[in-house]
């Protein structure tokens, strides 16, 4: 099992979006974000912005930087800062798991060799263990949602 766990901005907010953060915490004893996804998730005020920045000052999410020998990192321009970050930090820490849904974060993540998993498949793990009813239901909650 990977050390740390580093999530990026989507699964973060489709998560907060349907009010299921507790997931994240349910299945992994530590998730950080890095400062830009920090930023990216705290932008704009509603509801799914107040349910992370809820988390991070709880301590259910923790902020960690990206050391700055981290940053020199050949990645595709295309990525937010963000999603940057977040591979950076992985790499930084080795024995990582991401959070992506981005299909480029996930190419330049296994570019790096990084172990990565997304939002779905975190709910189908969350079903597995019994910690949801059904990882579907969710899936299309977060669809209808945006």
């Amino acid at each position: 099992m990977a050390a740390v766990v580093i999530a990026d901005s989507g699964p973060l907010i489709a998560l907060a979006r349907v009010d299921r953060l507790e997931i994240l915490n349910q299945l992994f004893s530590q998730v950080v974000i890095p400062e830009a996804v920090r930023e990216e998730c705290l932008a704009i005020s509603c509801v799914d912005s107040e349910r992370i920045r809820q988390a991070l000052s709880e301590g259910k999410l923790g902020v960690e930087p990206v050391a700055e020998t981290a940053l020199p990192l050949a990645l595709s321009r295309s990525l937010g800062k963000g999603e940057i970050e977040a591979i950076q930090l992985a790499r930084q820490h080795g024995n990582a798991l991401l959070i992506l849904d981005d299909a480029l974060a996930r190419k330049q993540a296994k570019k790096c060799g990084l172990a990565y998993i997304g939002v779905v498949r975190l709910l189908a793990e969350a079903e597995q263990r019994g910690l949801i009813d059904s990882a579907e239901r969710i899936a299309i909650e977060m669809s209808e949602g945006g």
